[in-house]
């Protein structure tokens, strides 16, 4: 059995995928994910179906404050393709359900040294409930994980990332290195 913390940008990747057109969350906003390329789109969406047609195949959420859910209300619409893979698996009961704390601002607390390493406070949940799941995370477009990776904070921390577009994800992240 395979467990996955899967980054919202998954959802929205795969979701746009299907609709041909942004999540409805961020096309009222103005907003598009940053893949633009159908192959790569693609590519997200068959790697989550293939996740949400496996049984052998979980999907890890927080089971306390339900912070992974409700990023994922948040960013789409129940009726849209990644949140009901998602309510599948639940109602399949393919998915693990893990303890993750929330600091005083209702960030998730990543019990490691190395916590305050992971500077973006919202990919802080994804981290935690990785290391409590001992899962890898499913990323598809966030280049902070690519960034963490080089930095060796989630080797220091024992977590890993399994980046869906490697190649796209790579060259986005060292694109905007080169712009800093």
């Amino acid at each position: 059995m395979t467990d996955w913390v899967v980054d919202t940008n998954v959802l929205l990747v795969a979701t746009r995928a299907v609709l041909g057109r942004p999540p409805r969350a961020l096309e009222q906003r103005g907003e598009d994910v940053p893949v633009a390329a159908a192959a790569d789109q693609q590519a997200v969406y068959d790697w989550l179906e293939a996740v949400r047609r496996s049984p052998q195949e979980c999907v890890v959420l927080d089971c306390i404050h339900d912070l992974i859910k409700s990023e994922y209300a948040n960013k789409l619409d129940k009726n849209e393709y990644g949140r009901m893979v998602i309510a599948e698996k639940l109602t399949k009961g393919q998915y693990r359900a893990v303890e993750v704390l929330c600091d005083d601002d209702g960030y998730a607390i990543i019990l490691h040294e190395h916590a305050e390493e992971v500077f973006d406070r919202e990919d802080r949940k994804m981290v935690a409930a990785a290391l409590e799941a001992n899962s890898a995370i499913a990323n598809a477009c966030d280049t902070d994980w690519c960034e963490l990776e080089h930095r060796g904070t989630l080797t220091l921390i024992g977590v890993n990332v399994h980046h869906i577009i490697e190649e796209w994800c790579r060259a986005e992240w060292q694109r905007k290195r080169a712009a800093q």
